[in-house]
């Protein structure tokens, strides 16, 4: 496949990804907004639970957003860097996880040390041995 194809196809997965997580992202959060919106406005005063409740969420709701997109980033960088698995299982090298987001593959090529690293990014550094 051309070089030109594959970055065609890149950009418009990317497009596509942008044009569903961006509804999902809005109605989810004006969502969020009402249902607080709907406990303050039901609640008979700050002695009702849903009073303290509506708080709690209002101050919770960004945490666990901020969680799930660490989570989702997270996900995303391993899921691609074992897409990359394949090309080094070629070269006999050793696949390793060092941490969340970065990957990496050690071994040798024609008798000098070889390493890969991949993260979040994407970034791919290669280091082969000169000696």
């Amino acid at each position: 496949m051309p070089h030109e194809t594959q970055v065609a196809k890149a950009y418009g997965r990317g497009c596509l990804r942008a044009a569903i997580v961006t509804p999902v992202g809005l109605v989810g959060g004006v969502g969020m907004v009402s249902l607080l919106l709907w406990l303050i406005r039901d609640a008979s005063g700050p002695d009702d639970p849903r009073y303290d409740l509506a708080f709690f969420l209002a101050g919770a709701m960004p945490a666990l957003v901020l969680v799930g997109v660490g989570v989702a980033a997270v996900g995303v960088a391993s899921w691609r860097g074992r897409k990359l698995d394949p090309a080094f299982q070629r070269w006999d090298l050793e696949a390793r996880q060092a941490g969340a987001v970065l990957r990496g593959w050690h071994g040798e090529i024609d008798g000098r040390a070889f390493d890969a690293w991949f993260s979040k990014g994407p970034q791919l550094q290669l280091y082969l041995s000169c000696e």
